[in-house]
């Protein structure tokens, strides 16, 4: 079929009064493997209260199944070692400061972009911009794109 006769396709189905519905397959959809969880340091949400409440009602909104965490330091540190109820594998977005990102990268490895253990089921994506006193629209936008990344990740 041809381009032009293409777009005169499209222009009678413009015309007709029908809606046009199409069927996804189901078949060939994949499974989701991964606990998704964004872990905010109380810290960082005492901090930033209302900041954290929108993004975290956004990331609700846009990921249903995402699971919410507000941890303290010594909580975060040991997800390393983290079982979910899933027995599958784990994926985390952390808000948190310097301090507790390299408490907890110093028990990880490094691979691509982000963290993993050492039994490899669990993956860590940490965003430490919540600690500085002002927060940009570039810290937010830094921080969506972390949470479309692991929202995203098959």
């Amino acid at each position: 079929m041809s381009k032009n006769e293409y777009f005169k396709k499209i222009d009678l189905l413009e015309l007709l009064p029908v809606g046009i519905w199409i069927k996804k397959d189901r078949r060939n959809k994949k499974v989701n493997k991964y606990c998704k969880t964004i872990v905010v340091l109380e810290d960082m949400n005492n901090k930033h209260k209302d900041i954290v409440e929108n993004f975290i009602n956004s990331a609700k909104e846009f990921y249903n199944g995402i699971k919410i965490d507000f941890l303290d330091q010594k909580d975060i540190i040991s997800l390393k070692d983290f079982e979910s109820d899933y027995k599958g594998k784990n994926i985390f977005l952390i808000l948190c400061d310097k301090e507790t990102e390299s408490e907890l990268t110093d028990k990880l490895s490094f691979n691509e972009d982000f963290y993993v253990n050492n039994v490899k089921n669990n993956i860590f994506l940490f965003n430490t911009l919540l600690s500085s006193e002002k927060v940009t629209n570039n810290i937010k936008k830094s921080i969506w794109n972390n949470f479309i990344y692991i929202a995203n990740y098959e």
